[in-house]
């Protein structure tokens, strides 16, 4: 090899680390900045799904809560014609009893007669 080849091989090689260097640097800048704003926008991504899902667990308890309105209102309604049915029942005994009161009443007395003859 020649001087001059040799020259222009350190030349050569010697531009090509120098711009390695060089695009190296302002490449790794280049890419820092793009990992901030992809992260920047991922933070931004998580935010809306967050928000999401709140509205989707928004909607789930409303319709919850009517829902369980509608079943307390299908209990208490079942409720108030098991009482309604009850305190009829209870009449109808309360007059049974009356009834069967004087039937004793009407049974000793009757009885006292025989007794008596």
């Amino acid at each position: 090899m020649t001087k001059e080849t040799m020259i222009e091989f350190a030349t050569i090689a010697g531009s090509s680390i120098g711009t390695g260097l060089f695009t190296y640097v302002f490449a790794r800048k280049k890419h820092q900045i793009a990992l901030k704003q992809a992260e920047e926008n991922l933070e931004g991504t998580q935010i809306e799904n967050d928000m999401k899902l709140s509205s989707h667990y928004k909607t789930f308890l409303d319709d919850l809560k009517s829902r369980y309105e509608t079943q307390l209102k299908e209990f208490e309604s079942s409720v108030n014609r098991k009482l309604t049915l009850l305190e009829q029942k209870n009449k109808s005994l309360e007059a049974k009893i009356k009834l069967l009161k004087a039937e004793i009443v009407e049974l000793k007395r009757e009885n006292r007669k025989l007794k008596k003859k």
